[in-house]
């Protein structure tokens, strides 16, 4: 599989249209921003960073008889031949109607006070709102034209070296935006706003993850059976198998979900199921034995997922969504796996996606020495089934985007427990969350 590449040829064009996203003017005899021949939109914009994404434009526009700052979303035309493959998966979630700007208030001149606005000067608390079910981080707003001159801000904030942004008129950094938050800024104009004036916005953001916290936890008896309500903070087993899947699978997401810089598709069958993991490119086969310490980053295995990776054979392999937008997660499993040489093996075990936070989760349903029941034994087999040659990690491109977590030490399991003599009896799990990228570039 090729890897997706950004197409840095696109420059974003505007078209003018007033979409309700916005506090639009109702008012027939109101001055209409996008007819206003004097904002002249700025020329053609620096190719985007890989894996940042333009969200969309706005028109701003001061009314100063009713001292307003109104929005007014403009939508970009898509250009030709911007296929799916050559842009950041979810742009279709992301590319318009999904901010809202809101002004909470607008003073002039207030001489400082409450409002800290010179006499000079047009302020204004402009509350940004994610409406997606991504997380946006590095969320820059910048003003990319305004009329008349003489209205800059003045309070821009310096943009970070490789970021084609300029604070020559205004730039506002609103750090990491969650699904459905909004975050508040203050903006300070050079002109006290006694005429009015326009200007364009747009806003840049990025989908990356630059880190994962791992934490590890039981399953209890009583949520190892599959039938227990989810919940993120107390994880329950899932089994996502109803009809098999023929490997290798190459099946679309139905979200978008990202894996450090990596967005999987929501458009064609990106994400690739193998008996050994899951990712963008085929899980090519197990590990090598005996494990390195650490057993990753390894070179052939960039983008991949891995929540027990051995050498496993004759699985049922299944996938499934559940859930609500924006609250989905993607689940894989695979079920009475057998580790190869060792038929009396038994290893059940899933894989969770979530959707919006980007968090991944590793469910262990049973992990046995035997067929027909779970008692552990302290056998060649029993130690492969609690992992003495498996790892659990995530990589990325490169070898400092990745996690490894071996399922034993010194050559001991100390992950999977013992198993209850009852089968499948207690389960167990971990827990990957995602940090996004606020600092980038």
């Amino acid at each position: 599989m090729t890897k997706r590449t950004w197409n840095k040829a696109w420059y974003v064009t505007l078209g003018a249209a007033c979409l309700g996203l916005m506090a639009c003017s109702s008012d027939s005899g109101a001055p209409t921003p996008s007819e206003d021949p004097s904002v002249v939109p700025s020329g053609e914009q620096e190719p985007l960073p890989p894996n940042t994404l333009e969200v969309g434009r706005w028109r701003g526009e001061w009314i100063s008889a009713t001292q307003e700052l109104k929005f007014t979303f403009l939508e970009p035309e898509q250009p030709s031949g911007l296929e799916s493959g050559m842009r950041p998966m979810g742009f279709a979630q992301v590319a318009s109607n999904t901010m809202t700007f809101s002004t909470n208030w607008a003073t002039i001149g207030s001489g400082g006070g409450a409002y800290d606005c010179l006499s000079t000067q047009l302020c204004a608390s402009v509350t940004v709102q994610n409406d997606t079910s991504r997380a946006l981080g590095t969320v820059y707003v910048e003003i990319d034209s305004l009329s008349p001159t003489g209205y800059e801000a003045v309070n821009s904030v310096t943009p970070p070296p490789g970021y084609p942004l300029s604070n020559a008129r205004g730039l506002w950094l609103y750090d990491t935006l969650t699904p459905g938050g909004g975050t508040a800024r203050t903006w300070k104009f050079g002109l006290a706003g006694t005429a009015d004036f326009t200007f364009n916005v747009r806003v840049l953001a990025t989908f990356n993850r630059n880190s994962y916290n791992v934490s590890s936890f039981p399953i209890p008896d009583t949520s190892n059976g599959g039938a227990a309500p989810w919940d993120d903070d107390v994880p329950v087993w899932r089994d996502a198998c109803g009809a098999a899947l023929s490997l290798p699978a190459y099946v679309t997401m139905d979200f978008p979900f990202t894996l450090y810089d990596w967005t999987f598709s929501t458009s064609y069958g990106e994400m690739s199921i193998s008996p050994f993991g899951m990712g963008v490119f085929d899980v090519s086969g197990p590990p090598t034995l005996p494990l390195a310490d650490p057993p990753l980053p390894d070179p052939n295995q960039v983008y991949n997922i891995f929540p027990f990776w051995e050498d496993l054979t004759n699985a049922t392999v299944c996938r499934a969504t559940e859930g609500t937008a924006p609250n989905r997660r993607f689940i894989v499993t695979w079920k009475d796996a057998q580790i190869v040489g060792f038929p009396e093996t038994n290893m059940t075990f899933s894989t969770v996606l979530r959707e919006g936070s980007d968090d991944i989760y590793f469910l262990f349903h049973r992990w046995s020495a035997v067929t027909n029941f779970c008692t552990a034994l302290s056998t060649p087999a029993a130690l492969r089934s609690r992992g003495i040659n498996a790892v659990a990690g995530i990589q990325g491109d490169g070898t400092a985007t990745n996690v490894s977590k071996p399922f034993s030490s010194g050559g001991i399991p100390v992950l999977l427990p013992f198993h209850n003599s009852s089968c499948p009896g207690a389960g167990y799990g971990f827990r990957l969350t995602a940090s996004p990228v606020n600092n980038q570039f």
